[in-house]
């Protein structure tokens, strides 16, 4: 596929940009009242971000904390490059 028809294709594309939608998912947690921010599911949104915003120590602490060897070995891994 060249550049201009993936640009073309693109332009339909109605869904925010995944970044941008990290983004704001991101602000909500920092703005959300700590006792909404206890469990699972957010603890391993916290460990992802860290891996894609580029900080893989950081997610393999998270990722160790909730018991996910794999990824907190992976994570560490990519902290060493």
């Amino acid at each position: 596929m060249s550049i201009d028809t993936a640009a073309r294709l693109a332009a339909f594309d109605k869904a925010p940009d995944f970044d941008e939608r990290l983004w704001d998912l991101e602000n909500r947690l920092l703005l959300a009242p700590p006792d909404a921010l206890a469990g699972r599911e957010v603890a391993s949104f916290r460990a992802f971000l860290a891996d894609y915003g580029g900080d893989p120590a950081q997610a393999s602490l998270f990722w160790e904390q909730l018991g996910d060897m794999e990824l907190a070995i992976e994570s560490a891994r990519n902290a060493g490059r």
